[in-house]
């Protein structure tokens, strides 16, 4: 079972890498946020000036997309 994957606010949106060993959220918080899938740790943090309504990979997996 994967750990929590935690920020400090309720997150919007969440998206599995097209190759399923990454995930990327989005919060309330103003971060997005990529996680490794297998341990749960936190890999990148992108901080945006307001809480994250969508995040997702590009189909390369090498880009993402955030909005806030």
């Amino acid at each position: 079972m994967l750990p929590p994957l935690t920020h400090r606010k309720a997150v919007a949106t969440a998206s599995f890498s097209p190759a399923g060993d990454r995930i990327l959220t989005g919060s309330a918080d103003g971060e997005a946020a990529i996680w490794d899938s297998a341990s749960g740790e936190r890999l990148a943090t992108f901080v945006h000036p307001q809480g994250v309504l969508l995040a997702s990979f590009d189909p390369s997996a090498l880009r993402v997309l955030s909005a806030c």
